[in-house]
């Protein structure tokens, strides 16, 4: 095994572009994601022709509650011009029950929008509907009177809903990226083992006195350990460099990416053992990894997806239990028994993936 990882460590040396390259794209689409996390997102906002002045205003000042938008109103035509000219990343057309976001481009923080605009119309129809079944009565004044005067305190530390989740574009891009970009690393680490396969080197390592089992070791070590390093590497520049708020206990974050790194190169076991050539391997890797990523919550929240499908998905990629365990000790401080829903998907993904892929492989060397 020693001298296989060893091997493995020289190629690496010799060109070490891949991971140097998969670091550097971290950490830019960190920053580009995040560009306008130091402040709030504007939203050039305009109402319906059929809309009222005061009704406008009344909207406006309800979303301009949040702490990561910031709504703004303007002109329809100048609204949209913006849009079109790539001067704003979107705007926002309110109706009286209904709203819809103007988009020319895929932005990652449509779906928070979307996600927050639906959540003020829905608590505001609500009430409209409670308002009106209670005519005669000013409801709405009660209501605000009730809670700020509640009959019941309630002292809670933690409260977990699709509705109220914790976000920031900065460390959502940094937990995404990082893992996204990891797979890359760790597929085409393993991809060298297609090649020893095509160009007769697995062969004439089989035939020496060097065990089979060695050979796989000295493959999945390596990739391991490219893989967690790159992970590692980048946590530690936005942690230590540029101050990112990555929670209290760094030390856990560490331990947690070694789980998802091993669960990834199980990943990548298992595409090694589908394909037939380095060629297709090299095809794969980007749809499976995009695919993953998009699912799994890498580039937006995984709390604002509402589509079934996409959330049953989400249970099968190690993605999502990645950000979730990374989430949970950056966003709320969990314990390692608040973990062990994710760390367990994640060490039986492993599992799984490495014992069919190991197979698949033996099968295809028959």
């Amino acid at each position: 095994m020693n001298a296989i990882l060893g091997a493995q460590l020289h190629q690496l040396k010799r060109n070490p572009f891949t991971l140097l390259i998969m670091i550097a794209m971290t950490i830019l689409f960190t920053f580009v994601m995040g560009a306008n996390a130091s402040g709030k997102v504007t939203v050039y906002t305009y109402p319906d022709s059929g809309m009222k002045p005061a009704e406008a205003e009344a909207w406006l000042e309800r979303l301009n509650r949040s702490d990561t938008f910031a709504f703004k109103p303007e002109e329809e035509d100048k609204a949209k011009s913006r849009v079109t000219e790539g001067k704003a990343d979107f705007a926002l057309q309110l109706f009286t029950e209904d709203y819809r976001v103007i988009t020319a481009v895929d932005n990652t923080n449509v779906p928070v929008l979307d996600h927050y605009v639906r959540t003020v119309y829905e608590e505001e129809l609500a009430i409209r509907k409670a308002e009106a079944a209670a005519a005669g009565t000013s409801f709405r004044a009660e209501l605000e009177r009730r809670l700020q005067s509640p009959v019941l305190a309630i002292t809670s530390t933690k409260v977990e809903t699709e509705q109220d989740f914790k976000y920031d574009a900065q460390i959502q891009g940094l937990l995404g990226y990082a893992l996204f970009f990891a797979i890359f690393t760790v597929a085409y680490s393993l991809n060298l083992l297609l090649e020893e396969k095509r160009s007769g080197i697995w062969d004439r390592v089989i035939l020496s006195p060097v065990p089979k089992t060695a050979m796989y070791i000295g493959h999945l070590v390596m990739s391991f350990a490219a893989g967690y390093l790159q992970i590692a590497i980048v946590f530690i520049v936005f942690r230590y460099g540029f101050a990112f708020p990555l929670g209290d206990s760094f030390a856990t974050l560490l331990v947690l990416i070694a789980f998802y790194t091993l669960a990834v190169v199980a990943l990548g076991m298992l595409l090694a053992g589908m394909v037939r050539t380095p060629q297709q391997m090299q095809v794969l890797i980007p749809i499976v990894s995009v695919s993953m990523a998009m699912i799994g919550g890498a580039y937006w929240p995984i709390e604002i997806v509402s589509n079934p499908v996409l959330i049953t998905l989400s249970k099968f990629v190690p993605v999502t239990y990645g950000m979730e365990a990374l989430k949970g000790v950056v966003y709320y401080g969990h314990t390692w028994e608040q973990l062990l829903r994710p760390v367990s998907y994640l060490l039986l993904f492993a599992v799984v993936c490495m014992g069919i892929g190991i197979n698949l492989i033996e099968r295809r060397s028959r």
